[in-house]
């Protein structure tokens, strides 16, 4: 039997190292880009928000610096009277920050199903004096009727008594979504009537299945919302109102 050549052999693993290096490179390459884009949206928040301690440094729960980079410029463009977020941490101190910038009395109500959680915003928003713009409420999560069956949300028993009146804008980055299916579907459905007419809804983690397939089911609920989905680092998901701005009114899905 003829050997194999040696040439063929060398080559052979020369392939299998150029391979290698290729998806090294295209690894480092992404890993690049994502750092820049984390730097580039840092570098657009501090342009308009001066805090007056440091933040703290991020975390794999913590909001992306893009969504944080959203979230602000939507507070600036629509200046929104109050701001609901579900999920709190930084989005709520740079929410918090803008809202005072524009002195129009704005405020933001975060809905945090954790009390450590709860706990630990408040003590950040307390240390940039920002307790008279932002409020943390304790919502723990409990069964809710859903048109995809019952699903683990945030009680609403808390807001009701806050009298907020209608939301101008909706952060959704809670609650999470890994122990149970599209955990953040029931956002809309319950929130619907509260809605301004010209309300935007900002969903994180876009990208995940659960998160796509709830937008879907949200632009199908409610006819008036056109969906627009950006790039960022976990997906992230605007939701506005298109068309007259008439009646909200949800269609019942089966």
């Amino acid at each position: 039997m003829e050997s194999f050549p040696a040439w063929a052999a060398a080559a052979g693993a020369a392939a299998v190292v150029v391979a290698a290096l290729v998806i090294v490179a295209s690894t480092i390459r992404s890993e690049i880009e994502s750092r820049y884009r984390r730097l580039e949206a840092w570098n657009a928040i501090y342009a308009v928000v001066r805090p007056r301690v440091p933040l703290p440094p991020g975390g794999p729960w913590m909001a992306s610096p893009e969504l944080l980079r959203i979230v602000v410029q939507t507070v600036y463009e629509r200046r929104p009277r109050v701001v609901l977020e579900l999920g709190s941490g930084l989005s709520t101190v740079l929410s918090a920050y803008a809202l005072r910038d524009l002195g129009e009395g704005g405020r933001v109500v975060s809905l945090e199903h954790e009390e450590p959680f709860c706990e630990a915003t408040r003590r950040l928003l307390a240390l940039h004096g920002l307790e008279d713009v932002a409020r943390v409420v304790h919502a723990p999560l409990r069964e809710t009727r859903t048109a995809v069956g019952p699903v683990r949300w945030y009680s609403l028993d808390a807001l009701a008594e806050l009298d907020l009146g209608p939301i101008d804008l909706l952060v959704i980055d809670g609650p999470p979504g890994e122990d149970q299916r599209l955990a953040r579907f029931p956002a809309l459905p319950e929130l619907a009537k509260r809605l301004a007419d010209d309300a935007v809804v900002i969903l994180d983690d876009a990208r995940r299945p659960d998160e796509r397939e709830a937008v879907r089911r949200w632009t199908e609920m409610l006819p008036g919302f056109d969906a627009e989905y950006r790039a960022t680092e976990k997906g992230t998901a605007i939701l506005r109102r298109s068309g007259d701005g008439g009646a909200l009114e949800l269609v019942e899905q089966r």
